[in-house]
């Protein structure tokens, strides 16, 4: 027979596990489950602090992902006014 203790670390684990794979959208609903209403306070805590966590890691992704796109984007253009301001003014960037 499963112990209390074991039985709390299989359903954190598993609540983990999903938080990690979801979106955003899919934490906030799965937090807002009955399912998930009716933890132990102290693992609803604990796996509301999770969840937090992850949602900001893929907040810190997408603004990651998008700085890069605009990086990319933006080189070109930055090169072609650095090669014109070079023209205009030889003397500038030395």
């Amino acid at each position: 027979m499963i112990e209390q203790e074991e039985r709390t670390e299989i359903n954190s684990e598993g609540w983990i596990n999903y938080f990690h794979d979801a979106s955003e959208p899919k934490i906030d609903e799965a937090i807002q489950s009955r399912k998930f209403q009716i933890l132990f306070s102290e693992i609803k805590e604990e796996m509301l602090n999770r969840a937090e966590k992850l949602k900001l890691n893929l907040l810190a992704g997408k603004i990651k992902k998008y700085s890069a796109k605009l990086l990319v984007s933006f080189t070109p253009v930055f090169l072609l006014f650095s090669e014109k301001l070079a023209n205009i003014n030889p003397h500038a960037t030395k």
